[in-house]
């Protein structure tokens, strides 16, 4: 049997020529493709990859470049980036909500800080990925909505009757 390894693409960025070095960075071959955009005088603006993410450059007038930002890819635009979603949180980048529980991703993890990853009624699902994070029968969105904590199962909303059935429960009658 062969070890097989995983393909590397091989970007090469390169230094004025007084300083006479030239770096290689591996980029692995989840980025697929880059587009490069580069000035009039041959100074890269930018490059965007195939995967979304994009970097931008700028350079002072001497032509040294002050700043690279890089900007990732959110496919879902829940405010989450797609590398975060799937390294860091477990969450669908293709799905603004992953749990279905009527909070974005990117909300979710706003509202949850540091216990994103806790699991406060302990049904085996972290509170990010759970429809229902403290198990007392209403999603996290529709708490939230509603001004409860979606912590804690002793906080869920009151309901609030139709106007009608109101009215057939206080033995009125109904116009």
């Amino acid at each position: 049997m062969t070890d097989r390894k995983k393909p590397r693409l091989l970007s090469v960025l390169t230094i004025p020529v007084s300083s006479l070095l030239i770096f290689l960075t591996p980029i692995t071959a989840f980025s697929k493709t880059v587009y490069y955009d580069y000035s009039t005088f041959g100074y890269l603006k930018q490059a965007q990859m195939s995967t979304g993410a994009v970097f931008d450059y700028a350079y002072d007038l001497m032509g040294n470049r002050k700043t690279m930002t890089i900007t990732p890819q959110d496919s879902d635009g829940d405010g989450l980036g797609n590398g975060e979603e799937v390294l860091v949180y477990g969450t669908d980048p293709y799905v603004a909500d992953t749990d279905g529980d009527g909070l974005n991703d990117g909300e979710e993890v706003a509202y949850w800080g540091e216990d994103w990853n806790s699991d406060f009624d302990n049904d085996g699902q972290i509170n990010l990925l759970d429809y229902d994070a403290d198990g007392d029968g209403y999603s996290d969105g529709f708490e939230v909505g509603r001004g409860t904590n979606p912590g804690d199962p002793e906080d869920y909303p009151s309901m609030v009757l139709p106007p009608i059935l109101f009215l057939l429960l206080n033995g009125q009658e109904v116009p």
